[in-house]
């Protein structure tokens, strides 16, 4: 009898008035009935200019939580245990606690205030989008996580390596000056545009077949990961990275120098050193063959631009003008 008439406290009208509006209330006084709420799996509370969830932590039965777009500072859900889905971006918060959730697969929590997030609990987590917050750090779990998006963040380094079934991470617009991939065996796509790395290795990343690395300061650049001819690569606006380490030479000039892929300064080699200073270039070379933008061989030709590709991996952009 007496958990028959248990209310639970909502003190955010805004809360309450939601709650009314989806059927599970019915007057406005700071409390609703728990027998009715106990039970609900599924909960969409976006934009309803809520400042605190206080009560939500009697959704015990609550799989999918949206509440997106209000002005909550903090979200305490340690009862919610059943939580699979939780998308909560576009709010002020400055912490985010979810190792109680230890059934979350899916976390979005853009555009909140966090400086830090731990999701090293949540070892069925696949899916995480922190994008455009202030974090410092971040902790990942090794085991389930699938797709990564952390753009426009204050990361310094991430560690990666521990990710094998990671197959997707954006991690642009930050300021990582460390990056570990190794171990990542899975990643198919890597992101990490307008960063300040100076060293990348994807060497162990053998089913990579994306990399956008634009606007970095790259000076070593290891691509040996066996899978070449299926990589696709974007690493321009590098301007300290000239010898790039590559599986073969000639599918990389082929590849990679027709599509503005690379800066003109940019060339391939089976192993360039980890200074990233030029190979010597008094060294003879010898002509292989031309190529036009297309990479069609071709012979010499006037007012027409072409592409020398020379024994030593290098590359000349070159137009006879008559």
């Amino acid at each position: 009898m007496i958990g028959f008439g248990q209310q639970t406290y909502v003190p955010d009208d805004n809360f309450e008035q939601a709650l009314i509006n989806q059927g599970y209330d019915t007057v406005l006084d700071d409390s609703v009935l728990t027998a009715n709420i106990d039970t609900i799996t599924l909960m969409y509370l976006n934009n309803q200019n809520i400042n605190n969830l206080i009560g939500v932590e009697d959704f015990i039965a609550l799989e999918f939580l949206s509440c997106e777009s209000n002005q909550l500072d903090s979200l305490i859900l340690d009862n919610c245990i059943n939580l699979t889905d939780l998308r909560c971006s576009g709010n002020n918060l400055t912490t985010l606690d979810v190792s109680s959730n230890l059934n979350l697969i899916e976390l979005s929590c853009v555009q909140n205030q966090l400086t830090t997030l731990d999701v090293s609990a949540n070892t069925v987590l696949e899916k995480l989008i922190c994008r455009d917050n202030p974090l410092t750090i971040l902790t990942l779990n090794d085991t389930s996580l699938l797709l990564l998006s952390c753009i426009n963040t204050y990361l310094t380094t991430i560690d990666l390596s521990n990710n094998i079934n990671l197959e997707t991470a954006f991690i642009n617009y930050s300021n990582l000056s460390s990056i570990d991939l190794n171990g990542a065996t899975n990643l198919r796509l890597l992101s990490i545009t307008d960063n300040q790395l100076t060293s990348l290795d994807i060497s162990t990343n053998i089913n990579l077949e994306i990399l956008n690395a634009v606007n970095n300061d790259l000076s070593y650049l290891d691509l040996r990961n066996g899978n070449n001819d299926n990589l696709f690569i974007n690493i321009m606006q590098n301007s300290d990275l000239h010898c790039i380490s590559v599986d073969d030479t000639a599918l990389a000039n082929i590849n990679w120098t027709i599509n503005n892929s690379i800066d003109s300064q940019h060339y391939f080699s089976l192993d360039c050193n980890a200074t990233a200073i030029n190979e010597t270039s008094q060294q003879e070379k010898h002509l292989l063959k031309i190529v036009d933008i297309l990479g069609r061989e071709i012979k010499y030709q006037s007012n027409t631009p072409f592409i020398e590709i020379y024994d030593d991996g290098t590359v000349e952009k070159r137009i006879i003008i008559e």
